[in-house]
């Protein structure tokens, strides 16, 4: 009737979805849609033609037949034993259905094989790696971290220690013109193997998010406020801990691993409850300020910023990047009047490791009048032969969509919907 209801008693029917059509799966594969669109009814009659001499040749299975014949008995066969040739006013295609897989697909459609850098996962790795000369220092650099702050000392192991592993991560740093800036290594605990109720208790800590920046800095544009960015070096390696914590020796830091462990007195990542003491020793500080906090990256907002940043300089060894540049992966470009977000550099690398980095580009994220239809079995194979992880693709433009370009959020939330159903959509419709 038109009318809009709005109530907040509803039920959501999670396996309906309005913008997502049912389509049957037919044991028919439609090869080149153009064609069958226009040769619908030509079509059908020759499948009606090769069921009625099916019909008529099933006496007689070795009995020889004219040419005419054979040709429609062949499509009759599977795949893997027939060649088809479509005739169509667009793309006419010569078709064997005997070439190996791997050879169908172009390169670029194969993204995995061709990711040009890539961070070791392992320590192993790293100091095996080209760049290893890199990461050992960045290794260094975190050891004489944790020994300038005294995070923690070395005690005898006893048989009531509940010993708590450690990995190595590696990751190149970069800058908002996608330039290597910095190797950086960091010590993590193996949190996962920490008891609630022994080794922590309470892990939850506020954290900004992507609206409240937005908020901050539209507020900060039309009061003419200051916004400078700081980061804070080994962040939650400044926050006490009241718990006992003992790791094991670490790779890296040559020590006797068999009667010797390290008893923590400051958290490092990696522990559950990490962020929470690295947020009650940050908000200890009472300037009254305007601070957008994510783990060791800190936006600051406010008229007079050089008290709170000679306060903090006492408190933390850190860097005053100056006017923010970049911050959670958003470039941030500050004008007269206004400031611009903008993650070009975030696309770019999207584009590159799906190897579509030369893709025309469109007006609309989505074609217009455009309706999502359930991907049919050969679509389904074709897809998950270019082993691209459909959900984590999506989630890399819902992220987009969330940080700095909302008018992807509709298309967005259209190709969310078969996620659910395990279904693929067209790469086509899938990349703005």
């Amino acid at each position: 009737d038109g009318k809009v209801y709005c109530s907040r008693h509803v039920v959501f029917f999670e396996n309906e979805f309005p913008t997502l059509k049912n389509s049957k799966e037919s044991d028919v594969a439609l090869l080149i849609n153009s064609w069958y669109d226009s040769n619908e009814e030509e079509f059908f009659n020759c499948q009606e033609e090769i069921a009625e001499e099916e019909s008529s040749t099933s006496s007689d299975e070795n009995s020889s037949s004219d040419d005419g014949e054979h040709s429609s008995l062949e499509s009759c066969l599977p795949p893997s034993a027939r060649r088809i040739k479509i005739i169509g006013p667009r793309h006419p295609t010569l078709i064997n259905s005997e070439i190996q897989e791997e050879n169908i697909l172009p390169y670029s459609r194969r993204p995995t094989a061709f990711l040009s850098e890539t961070d070791p996962l392992t320590y192993n790795q790293a100091i095996k790696s080209k760049d290893h000369e890199h990461w050992l220092k960045a290794i260094t650099k975190e050891l004489q971290n944790m020994t300038d702050l005294n995070v923690w000392e070395e005690v005898g192991v006893k048989e009531d220690y509940k010993l708590i592993g450690t990995t190595w991560v590696f990751k190149t740093k970069r800058n908002e013109f996608n330039q290597i800036v910095e190797h950086k290594a960091c010590l993590c605990a193996q949190g996962f193997s920490q008891t609630q109720g022994k080794d922590y208790s309470k892990t939850f800590a506020p954290t900004g998010r992507l609206n409240s920046l937005r908020t901050l800095i539209s507020y900060a544009t039309a009061s003419d406020l200051k916004f400078e960015q700081l980061d804070i070096k080994s962040a939650f390696l400044n926050a006490p801990l009241e718990e006992n914590m003992y790791l094991t020796i670490l790779q890296g830091l040559d020590r006797d691993k068999k009667n010797t462990c390290l008893k923590l007195k400051r958290a490092i990542y990696g522990l559950k409850q990490a962020p929470l003491v690295w947020y009650r020793r940050l908000s200890s500080c009472n300037d009254p300020i305007w601070l957008f906090l994510h783990v060791d990256d800190i936006g600051i907002f406010g008229r007079n910023l050089t008290n709170f940043k000679k306060a903090i300089e006492r408190e933390f060894q850190m860097k005053l990047l100056g006017s923010a540049h970049l911050m959670l992966g958003t470039k941030i470009i500050h004008q007269p009047d206004t400031i611009t977000l903008t993650q070009s550099h975030y696309i770019d690398s999207l584009l590159e490791s799906y190897g579509i980095s030369n893709c025309k580009h469109t007006t609309t994220p989505l074609i217009p009048n455009m309706h999502l239809e359930a991907a049919s079995r050969m679509c389904q194979e074709e897809f998950a032969s270019l082993k691209i992880n459909y959900r984590s693709a999506v989630g890399s433009l819902s992220y987009l969509s969330t940080a700095a370009r909302p008018d992807l959020s509709y298309s967005v939330s259209a190709l969310c919907q078969p996620v659910t159903q395990n279904q693929s959509t067209s790469m086509t419709a899938k990349i703005p």
